[in-house]
């Protein structure tokens, strides 16, 4: 959402749409959290109100792209579905440079509605990027220093499961955010969601 008075084109906002994990997933990667990186202090946790699994990174966007992101937002979730999620083994990403650690994921649902994101916000403009392959997964902990080190490598290496063979949910939204940069980390607000059915309810 561009702030009010503000001119067309004069700022551009940086954006993404991501699922949202339950309050109990947040807790279960809280503790996780406490309990493997804290002795690790090579790696920062992500504070529990930033956890979510990205669907789309829009990068920076013009208040056109902006309202294009809502509609294809609303019509990608509609009717809303359940959007079960399983979470695996921790992992380094990028592989041999990692900046982040992230559970890997597992979700077909989460798949199709990043295709059909991908499909409703493609408007045909050649000179925008093509996007990259799509790797489900959930970011817990950002590399401190260089990713280039072996430092970076050994901090990631050897992380135990967030529980025993796995941990699923159903996410419970899936919205259009802001990311707003800071030094103590990056900010998140919502623009745009869709509350998301559960399997069981």
């Amino acid at each position: 959402m561009v702030e009010a008075g503000e001119r067309r084109g004069a700022d551009r906002v940086r954006a993404f749409i991501a699922l949202a994990p339950p309050p109990a997933t947040v807790d279960a990667i809280g503790g996780w959290q406490r309990a493997a990186l804290s002795e690790r202090p090579g790696l920062r946790p992500i504070a529990p109100d930033a956890l979510h699994l990205t669907l789309v990174f829009l990068g920076d966007c013009d208040r056109d792209r902006i309202e294009a992101a809502r509609r294809a937002l609303a019509r990608a979730s509609a009717p809303a579905a359940p959007v079960p999620i399983r979470l695996e083994r921790p992992i380094g990403l990028p592989g041999r440079r990692p900046r982040v650690v992230a559970f890997a994921a597992t979700s077909p649902a989460a798949v199709g509605l990043h295709r059909r994101l991908r499909a409703e916000l493609d408007d045909g403009d050649p000179a925008r990027p093509g996007p990259r392959p799509f790797r489900p997964h959930l970011s817990v902990a950002r590399v401190r220093g260089d990713p280039r080190g072996r430092r970076a490598r050994e901090a990631v290496a050897g992380l135990p499961p967030l529980a025993g063979p796995g941990h699923t949910f159903d996410a419970v939204r899936v919205a259009l955010y802001r990311s707003q940069l800071r030094s103590q980390g990056a900010r998140y607000s919502v623009l745009a969601d869709v509350d998301l059915p559960q399997s069981g309810g």
